[in-house]
């Protein structure tokens, strides 16, 4: 009698409950990332959190309807709190544009800003001409992003870690504040560790040649689309796809040393999209692509990292005369607005709501640090397991720390979201598997003991 076939199974679960969930799970993101249902983020916090770069976004649409000759750089420059393009592109102004609107259009020389080139073309020729169709689509591409990857790390890695990151991502009140603006569109950030899954997922030779040719194209589109705003932590994450392969003993995709070409291969694949990007930035700015870069290394990145404060405006010198270690403290601690994790019955929380608070991140990123050491201790072999993960994922957070230390200095309103991106997901999986197998071998010895 043959044995029969085992179901196929999703983040653990066969298909037939996996996907009735994984829909639930759309329709709460959706919804959470649009309107804010379930009120994840601070009320207060989502009705102003980052309208200046968004504003940026929205000029590139106006000045395009208004089919003005300007520069190729898709990002307007920074205005401050001037956000009166909100109520210019309102429908009910838009037949007075051309009376209203500033004549003129510079560009925000930090990035080349392509995705403000697509939000504007999807405005002008596919029908999503308000803010809120923009909104609503930028949110169902994070949520779609949110459970790709959830899904993606759970063949490579184990399904704990796919509901970890879906769990992490679905109530964080900083991810909820980002995923609809049109600026930060976190989405992107998740896009080359997504091509790096399909990279390793596909079997076929001919689509694997393919899908080996989207990674570098994935960094180039986040890249040229969003700027290189936290570099190293979106590498790190899609560096870190064909590790956790080979951490979980996955056979089908082969030992340490396919691991390690395929690492390779996602790091020359940042360095070709990021080179890619810099090139057209470059040219985009001044016409030139070696002067072109010489002014992004003079003005954007030393302004960012550890530049001259006296080459910029007091406004910088805070940041690029502080200890980065005093910078990573303030995103671990001190700095922190929000809750860790919320969750409300409605918007308002008129009903109940369920939060954890934020020195709660201190605590379980020490926890999940100390796990490995005491597996190690307790001759453990998961301790490897635990030790690589831990590493990959705050490392990922804390070097764009200190690589861009005055960027990260001036915007503690704003970067907590990357610890949500690969950091907090893998904390929350290293200490949740950890407390489950501890209390399950307390359970077990107790019932020995009783027998």
């Amino acid at each position: 009698m043959r044995d029969s076939p085992s179901p196929q199974l999703l983040l653990g679960l066969p298909l037939r409950r996996a996907l009735p969930l994984l829909g639930l799970a759309l329709l709460f993101l959706q919804l959470s990332f649009t309107v804010n249902a379930f009120g994840v983020a601070p009320e207060e916090r989502w009705v102003s959190w980052s309208p200046d770069g968004e504003v940026m976004v929205l000029k590139r649409v106006e000045v395009d309807l208004l089919e003005r000759p300007t520069t190729s750089l898709g990002l307007a420059g920074y205005a401050g709190r001037e956000n009166s393009v909100y109520s210019r592109l309102d429908p009910s102004n838009t037949n007075r544009l051309e009376e209203l609107a500033p004549e003129t259009f510079s560009g925000y020389r930090s990035e080349a800003g392509g995705y403000a080139h697509i939000v504007s073309f999807a405005w002008r020729n596919l029908g999503c001409n308000s803010l809120s169709c923009l909104h609503f689509a930028n949110a169902g591409l994070m949520s779609l992003s949110v459970v790709a990857i959830a899904i993606g790390v759970s063949f490579l890695g184990s399904a704990g870690l796919g509901w970890s990151w879906l769990l992490a991502s679905a109530f964080s009140p900083w991810l909820t504040l980002a995923a609809r603006n049109l600026f930060w569109s976190p989405w992107l950030y998740y896009l080359p560790a997504i091509a790096t899954i399909a990279y390793l997922l596909i079997r076929h030779r001919a689509l694997r040649i393919v899908t080996a040719a989207l990674v570098p194209l994935a960094f180039f589109v986040k890249f040229w689309g969003s700027g290189y705003r936290e570099f190293v932590t979106i590498s790190v994450i899609a560096a870190s796809m064909p590790v956790l392969a080979w951490l979980f003993g996955q056979s089908r995709f082969g030992g340490r040393r396919d691991c390690l070409i395929r690492v390779a291969w996602v790091t020359l694949s940042s360095i070709l999209g990021m080179a890619s990007a810099l090139a057209v930035h470059a040219y985009w700015m001044s016409g030139s692509i070696l002067t072109g870069l010489k002014e992004i290394w003079e003005e954007t990145v030393l302004r960012r990292t550890y530049g001259d404060p006296s080459n910029f405006i007091r406004d910088y010198e805070a940041g690029l005369t502080s200890n980065p270690i005093f910078v990573v403290w303030q995103y671990i601690w001190p700095a922190w607005s929000t809750d860790l994790f919320a969750f409300s019955f409605d918007k308002n929380g008129s009903l109940f709501t369920i939060a954890v608070g934020p020195q709660a991140f201190a605590l379980i990123l020490a926890v999940a640090i100390l796990v490995p050491v005491w597996r190690f201790v307790a001759r453990d072999s998961l301790w490897i397991q635990d030790a690589v993960l831990v590493t990959l994922a705050v490392s990922s957070t804390v070097l764009w720390f200190f690589a861009a230390k005055g960027y990260a200095y001036v915007h503690t309103h704003l970067l907590f979201f990357v610890w949500y991106l690969f950091t907090i997901p893998v904390v929350l999986f290293t200490v949740g598997r950890f407390v489950t197998q501890q209390s399950r071998r307390y359970i077990f010895k107790n019932q020995a003991h009783r027998v």
